[in-house]
């Protein structure tokens, strides 16, 4: 209809197919419709793809905080064997970097991971994968974590130095985070280990948001529906992330 009412041209409808036709031709989708199977043992899962599927996690993680400690010296990163309380991640992973103790109180510091905002009709903690998706899919507009998960975050940080590790599959309201944390990293979907990897020094973090993070969900509501990046006063800016002095780290 609208190439009929003259509002689209018909050469802008070729282009369109011109360009999805190539990629379909270089992929060899009409050569080779049809993918060997026998192949797959010695294509998938090498060794060499999953080394670099891991550094491309670990120049993901975004270090956007890292406050001093009362020996003015930067929170992270943590010497190894540090006494650690683990919230939401791997106990047996985390045991290869830190001694995990049970309760929070006896650890030096406690390490929290916060998943993505969820769509406010599902459970945040519950890991279940139908609420992970819809919530992927369909997302609600609101960017604040639950209270009962602002509250967590608090009564960490009243007893013990706290890091977070915020996944930021979609942006989230940070502004009280950052203020409990003694170190805050974002991170995009990593595995538990490059997290930690990150927490101890065993990498120095290089990643830069690719979005900015608002200071509230007025700030949301007040930006314009068709630019990126331009609500009032960020937490956190697009292109922001910190990373280790050489002095600090291990690597």
């Amino acid at each position: 209809d609208l190439v009929k009412n003259g509002l689209l041209p018909e050469p802008r409808i070729d282009a369109s197919v011109r360009r999805i036709l190539t990629n379909t031709f270089d992929l060899g989708l009409f050569e080779q419709p049809f993918v060997d199977e026998s192949a797959v043992a010695t294509r998938v899962n090498r060794p060499e793809h999953v080394q670099q599927g891991l550094e491309a996690q670990r120049r993901s993680v975004i270090l956007l905080s890292n406050k001093e400690n009362e020996m003015s010296q930067p929170t992270l990163p943590l010497p190894a064997g540090t006494k650690i309380f683990v919230d939401g991640l791997d106990h047996q992973v985390a045991a290869q970097f830190g001694d995990v103790v049970a309760e929070f109180e006896a650890a030096d510091y406690v390490i929290l991971f916060l998943p993505s905002v969820f769509n406010d009709t599902q459970d945040p903690q519950s890991g279940n994968l139908e609420h992970v998706f819809v919530s992927m899919v369909i997302p609600d507009g609101d960017l604040e974590y639950p209270q009962a998960l602002r509250q967590k975050v608090a009564t960490y940080a009243a007893a013990r130095p706290l890091i977070v590790i915020a996944d930021l599959n979609r942006p989230a309201i940070l502004d009280e985070i950052l203020t409990d944390s003694a170190a805050l990293l974002g991170t995009f979907g990593v595995f538990d280990s490059v997290a930690l990897e990150a927490v101890f020094g065993m990498f120095n973090p290089s990643g830069r948001l690719p979005f900015e993070i608002p200071s509230s969900m007025d700030a949301v509501r007040g930006q314009l529906e068709d630019l990126p990046d331009d609500s009032e006063d960020p937490t956190f800016r697009y292109g922001d992330g910190l990373s280790y002095r050489a002095a600090d780290s291990s690597f």
